[in-house]
Formats: C-alpha cells, structure tokens, sequence
C-alpha cells in the first residue's frame, strides 16, 4: 500500500494534476496514520523526491535505488 499510494502520488504530480506541496502533506499524513508499515516512511519520501529529481512519472524504481543508498549508508 505504502509504495501504491507513493507512486500515484507521484504520478499525479507528473502529470499536473496535484501540487508537490499537497503530495507531501498527503505522504505526511500517511505516515502519521496508525497503519503498521515495516520500512521508515523515508523511504517514500526519498524515492518521492529522487523520481522527481530525475523526472520519472511513479516511484517503484527510485524506491530500489533509494532502499540500495540506506543499505550501503548502513553498510548491511
């Protein structure tokens, strides 16, 4: 679910049709939502903002990229 609403938030930032302000307040109350989830909510917001660095419309990719950058930051 984390990564479904991410990406199409995402995606309807690509295409116009939501704010980035809005998208992070809505990836904000996400995460304050009391709905168990078993990555760190930085995750999302990263591969939010690594998709929109690099202009891709949804974020399943940049979360790979993201979640390889915090293993080798932790060195796991």
């Amino acid at each position: 679910m984390w990564s479904e609403v991410t990406a199409a938030l995402r995606q309807r930032v690509y295409r116009g049709q939501l704010s980035v302000e809005l998208a992070a307040r809505s990836l904000s109350a996400l995460s304050d939502a009391s709905i168990q989830r078993v990555t760190h909510e930085r995750l999302y917001r990263d591969a939010f903002a690594l998709a929109s660095k690099i202009g891709w419309a949804k974020t399943y990719d940049a979360e790979y990229v993201v979640l390889a950058q915090q293993m080798t930051a932790l060195d796991v």
